[in-house]
């Protein structure tokens, strides 16, 4: 009788042993939690086909451009053009979190547990338009634009990624190919000769799309017709 009632003490005294280190551990776990990403270099470790499109694209490339540094240098390296070639540019220490405009300009790790959460993305063009705006860019026009009051957004022609066109097919520089997904109809009645000539549908309505324009400047999305083809090249 006695035995058999050592036995159960030395048993409790195990089992609140390991109840004690389990308490122990999870209290650790709660004092650490997982961490918001700090660094776009850590989005690559996973999603390295965006990665090395984000790399090779304007996007990445913003704050190391040949043409923005000497622009920027010749400037006297002025601290506004930072807020939208960095990422998470402060005025008052004059750092920043990231080279380019990088993951984290576009992505929040709002719960701080990626990858067991999702990360938000913004895709109003809003958010394109913190640094695309005025009429440097074109915002006035897009806004007038039949696209923009039927709702889409950049991310509908743009990869957002490499800043590139959405064209279908790899290599091929036809943007009429990206037009056609929404306007079929059209370009096969009322443009279909336009079309057996060779005629993009930029050449019409984005002018500007083969011409080489100043900083700062992008082609009129308000994709109002031209009777000019002089942009060919």
């Amino acid at each position: 009788m006695f035995i058999r009632f050592e036995r159960i003490i030395i048993a409790l005294m195990f089992a609140l042993l390991f109840a004690g280190v389990t308490l122990v551990a999870v209290s650790a776990q709660d004092e650490n939690p997982p961490q918001p990403l700090v660094d776009s270099s850590d989005c690559g470790t996973c999603h390295t086909e965006f990665e090395m499109s984000w790399q090779n694209g304007a996007h990445g490339k913003s704050s190391s451009n040949p043409k923005f540094t000497a622009a920027w240098q010749q400037q006297g390296s002025p601290s506004a053009c930072l807020a939208c070639h960095v990422t998470g540019y402060d005025e008052i220490s004059g750092k920043w979190e990231t080279e380019g405009v990088s993951c984290l300009a576009c992505h929040t790790d709002s719960a701080g547990e990626h990858p067991k959460t999702s990360m938000t993305v913004n895709t109003e063009p809003g958010a394109c338009g913190t640094c695309h705006v005025d009429t440097r860019f074109g915002w006035n026009e897009w806004q007038d634009s039949a696209h923009y009051q039927n709702g889409m957004d950049c991310a509908n022609c743009h990869d957002p990624h490499s800043a590139e066109l959405k064209l279908t097919g790899r290599g091929t520089k036809e943007p009429s190919q990206l037009c056609v997904n929404c306007h079929k109809s059209v370009s096969e009645e009322a443009h279909g000769i336009h079309a057996a000539k060779g005629v993009q549908c930029t050449d019409c309505h984005l002018t500007q799309m083969n011409v080489e324009l100043p900083p700062h400047t992008v082609p009129n999305h308000s994709f109002q017709a031209t009777l000019t083809l002089d942009s060919r090249p």
